[in-house]
């Protein structure tokens, strides 16, 4: 147990850079990682929160939305017909998108917001309020009670901001505005875009109807479940890269300490031999080998965690912010922390495996040469 420690604190000066190495991939995994998972449990929670309807359509034209508008009025199964009318503005210089809301407890019930002030969805349907994404709140350094000068179709529309909602993945400021203060702001506003709430059992018979009665007048047609399978699956396929470059950085970290450990071996020579010759086993000195490595691995797996942490939280509080307009909770996971140093530890133990299996053989070689 002595030679084993004192073995090991020799050892460090040689296996620091692949050590190192290793650290900094942990790090950038568990930053990382955990950004990344943290921002898909976020993204996740708000699609539940905003895509609250069951069926979402756009109409080919305005006077194809009326129809299908009053069609849909006689149907029993729809409980309601809200419109999503949306038009485009700029304020500062910055594209805006202006979008409707009905005073429906879809909105007031469901719709997230990160600050807001108590009566925000009544003042918003008297008219004069509306709610701006977090992006245009950072922006134009807007906080709850501030006062937005709008440029509209007909006017410059000054309005009080009585909430700031989330909008993740949208690279343009939002304003959430009632429906008939919009058509009262934009007369030409396009009327084409509604959200249907229907019961779940009742979608897919309704969607039939829909495209066989409307065809052609209704260009676009999804369900809640669907758009939100897509949604989910552009978001996977878009930090799929990240999940290569961790693998990579492991990758990496591995080969650094395969040299290493390689470089090492003839330099080892001097130290295992006399202990084999001692009446070490083979077998042991290699079992021990293995350790000293996952040991010096799994003490750089848990010093790199608080750094990966911290990496973390620049990236959601910092860089994010910067980046996009919008900042991400900070979470900690602990079974991702497990994971990474589980990686940790196997990434070490497939780097040592090779030059350990010749270790033993070329320190028996050396040994014979002392015995004789």
């Amino acid at each position: 147990a002595h030679w084993f420690w004192a073995d090991g604190r020799q050892q460090l000066p040689s296996l620091s850079v692949a050590l190192m190495a290793l650290f900094v991939a942990l790090s950038a995994n568990v930053g990382v990682g955990s950004m990344v998972e943290g921002f898909r449990q976020t993204f996740l929670g708000w699609l539940d929160q905003r895509l609250v309807a069951e069926v979402y359509y756009e109409a080919a034209s305005d006077a194809d939305a009326e129809a299908i508008s009053a069609w849909l009025a006689t149907r029993k199964e729809v409980s309601a017909i809200l419109p999503i009318w949306r038009t485009k503005t700029r304020i500062d210089a910055w594209p805006v998108e202006a979008m409707g809301l009905s005073a429906h407890e879809t909105y007031s019930a469901h719709f997230p917001l990160l600050d807001a002030a108590p009566d925000a969805f009544a003042a918003v349907a008297r008219g004069d309020a509306v709610l701006v994404s977090e992006q245009l709140a950072r922006r134009l350094r807007l906080s709850v009670g501030a006062t937005i000068a709008i440029p509209a179709s007909t006017d410059v529309w000054r309005a009080r901001v009585v909430g700031i909602y989330p909008d993740y993945g949208n690279t343009k400021g939002q304003l959430r505005v009632d429906i008939n203060a919009l058509a009262r702001h934009w007369p030409d506003v396009p009327r084409i875009h509604w959200s249907l709430r229907v019961a779940p059992q009742d979608v897919p018979r309704l969607m039939q109807d829909m495209a066989a009665t409307f065809g052609p007048k209704i260009a676009r047609a999804i369900d809640q479940a669907s758009l939100k399978a897509v949604s989910a699956d552009i978001f996977e396929h878009t930090f799929a890269v990240t999940a290569a470059l961790n693998v990579l950085t492991l990758l990496v970290a591995a080969i650094a300490m395969i040299a290493s450990l390689q470089a090492l071996g003839a330099m080892r020579l001097a130290q295992l031999a006399p202990v084999w010759a001692l009446g070490a086993p083979r077998r042991r000195l290699m079992q021990l080998e293995l350790l000293r490595v996952l040991l010096l691995s799994a003490v750089t797996a848990v010093a790199a965690m608080p750094v990966g942490l911290f990496m973390a939280w620049c990236l959601v509080a910092i860089v994010n912010v910067e980046a996009f307009g919008w900042r991400l909770p900070f979470f900690v996971f602990p079974a991702e922390l497990a994971k990474v140093a589980a990686v940790a530890v196997a990434t070490a133990c497939c780097a040592a495996i090779f030059p350990l299996l010749r270790l033993p053989h070329r320190a028996g070689r050396t040994a014979q040469g002392f015995r004789q």
